[in-house]
């Protein structure tokens, strides 16, 4: 009977090693994720920024070669 009791309690520890190794990994796992959406939102911001100054862009570069059409077109 006693040897009964080593052995569950021997079973025990092993299964609460195992345990808190799952804990660990699966931080360790929330921990990557959390910083890969960190990662996408700020990607996704960078992406914002971009897509408004290309479109400040194009407006820019759209009125400058209206003109610059208008004076070839002046000059033919």
């Amino acid at each position: 009977n006693m040897a009964v009791n080593e052995l569950h309690i021997s079973r025990m520890k092993v299964m609460h090693v195992q345990h808190d190794e799952e804990r660990r990994e699966i931080q360790q796992l929330n921990d990557t994720f959390a910083m890969y959406l960190k990662r996408v939102q700020n990607l996704e911001e960078a992406n914002k920024q971009l897509s408004v100054q290309i479109l400040a862009l194009r407006d820019r570069w759209g009125k400058l070669f209206t003109k610059i059409r208008l004076i070839i077109l002046k000059y033919k």
